[in-house]
């Protein structure tokens, strides 16, 4: 119910569906982004299919989260995502972790080892594609002290 007040102001929600039917009627109360979620529940084969029920194709603007990581963002992206959403799958298990513990200490070299390198590997190849990214919702010149 807030997201035209929020877009109003510039600023993008992003409220979670999972079904077409709540994506659809989630753009038709303004929605600019929808966060599909659980993501590892569904699969790029089904968002795409999602996709090209006519009209929903041309008028989401899809990030899967939740079970979405390296090995598989692409695949979603190639489905038809405009983005994708990864917590722990990409950024490493030392933020669930108490600095100073034994279980800190191997989450960060995990990262180190592993992690981090397949992220660099995941944006280099990200960045070398061509992105949908939804346009940004106009600045209101009263809003936000602009």
């Amino acid at each position: 119910a807030r997201t035209p007040i929020l877009t109003s102001r510039g600023v993008l929600a992003g409220p979670s569906a999972f079904t077409s039917n709540e994506c659809w009627a989630l753009h038709r109360r303004g929605v600019k982004l929808i966060k599909l979620f659980h993501a590892g529940l569904s699969s790029p084969a089904l968002l795409k299919s999602m996709l090209a029920v006519t009209p929903l194709g041309a008028n989401l603007n899809i990030l899967p989260s939740g079970g979405v990581e390296p090995s598989n963002a692409l695949a979603w992206l190639d489905a038809g995502a405009c983005a994708v959403g990864m917590g722990s799958n990409l950024v490493g298990k030392d933020l669930n972790t108490m600095p100073g513990t034994r279980a800190h200490a191997d989450a960060v070299k995990h990262w180190q080892e592993h992690s981090e390198p397949t992220a660099r590997a995941l944006f280099a190849s990200i960045g070398e594609r061509s992105i949908r990214v939804p346009p940004a919702p106009p600045r209101d010149e009263h809003c936000c002290g602009s």
